[in-house]
């Protein structure tokens, strides 16, 4: 992995490229659109 560092309610395990997001509460916009920007990071 590029050394992210990851939100607390996301997991990664590089050995099976397997992203984990267990999100707390209600998924609004602004939880979707920080998901999303993790993922733009891990796949760069």
């Amino acid at each position: 992995m590029n050394n992210i560092k990851l939100p607390s309610d996301v997991e990664f395990y590089e050995d099976i490229r397997l992203l984990v997001w267990r999100p707390c509460g209600l998924v609004n916009k602004a939880a979707v659109n920080k998901i999303i920007t993790v993922l733009g990071e891990l796949d760069r």
